[in-house]
């Protein structure tokens, strides 16, 4: 449907494609292009995306915790919960 899309005639547009299915590799790299819009070659590790949200959400869990590492009770509570508030919290939109 893409190559006919652009103008391929119908049964060139189906002999092309069952060429193209007929390689997997090849197959994902045209069907990740055409159809997503995105280039293999530029998208990262798929390791270094996981590692990257591990520690970005781990890092975040961690900043309501800070502040009871330097003190106790009350003023640990505020602090953490001034670390954690929304800064549009209580807007209206």
């Amino acid at each position: 449907m893409i190559y006919a899309a652009r103008g391929m005639s119908v049964s060139d547009a189906h002999g092309l494609a069952r060429r193209t299915i007929a390689n997997p590799e090849l197959a994902l790299d045209t069907l990740a292009r055409e159809e997503l819009g995105l280039n293999p070659e530029n998208l990262g590790s798929p390791w270094g995306a996981a590692l990257s949200s591990f520690f970005s959400f781990g890092g975040r869990r961690l900043v309501p915790l800070a502040p009871f590492l330097f003190a106790r009770g009350e003023g640990a509570l505020v602090a953490a919960v001034a670390l954690t508030r929304s800064p549009c919290s209580g807007s209206a939109r």
